[in-house]
């Protein structure tokens, strides 16, 4: 059915008769523009409607209801910030291990500071920290004759002590010996 200025015509009618037109593009434009608008507008009017409503039952309330209603609250926070932490946890994990580096030990992390304003982890935090962090297969690279010698014994410019040795020195003299490197050999130290 269709309506024009107020009468209503049903196709067959119009078919019968011979007043169908091709439809005006332009019209039809306007008229879903129209309702488009008028839509929006009646959208914007109940979130109105809707939030003086909230604000009207949470003025009547009563103590006891306020004080659920905050608690109620309160938990939804709670709830939040332990979700986040393991989410952030979860994230600084996958991230470190995809970089190929070591985290710190937990207790070492704040994982507040990787957490957005909406409770979400901080993607971009979480990279830059991983960044940061030393690659867990990068080895301090020394050369081993600055710190006396290799270690097995033969040409090592720092003498190793044997059993036999350790057995005839005090603690004192035992730990100056370990600082020199001089037993290294016993430690298995390379």
């Amino acid at each position: 059915m269709s309506e024009q200025n107020g009468d209503v015509t049903t196709t067959e009618q119009q078919t019968e008769t011979g007043t169908e037109s091709a439809p005006d593009i332009e019209a039809l434009k306007n008229e879903v523009a129209k309702w488009r608008t008028m839509s929006r507008k009646h959208e914007a009017n109940a979130k109105a409607s809707a939030k003086q409503l909230e604000e009207l039952q949470a003025a009547n309330l009563s103590d006891s209801e306020k004080a659920i209603a905050e608690a109620r609250a309160e938990g939804e926070r709670s709830a939040v910030t332990k979700l986040s932490a393991r989410l952030v946890s979860a994230e600084l994990t996958a991230e470190s291990a995809k970089a190929g580096v070591t985290l710190p030990d937990v207790e070492f992390i704040n994982f507040t500071k990787f957490v957005g304003s909406d409770g979400e982890p901080d993607s971009d935090a979480i990279k830059a920290f991983v960044k940061s962090l030393p690659k867990a297969n990068a080895a301090p690279k020394f050369d081993p004759d600055a710190l006396g010698g290799s270690g097995d014994g033969s040409g090592s410019k720092v003498k190793q002590l044997t059993r036999e040795d350790l057995k005839r020195m005090n603690y004192a003299q035992i730990e100056e010996a370990r600082r020199k490197g001089q037993l290294n050999d016993l430690l298995g130290i390379s």
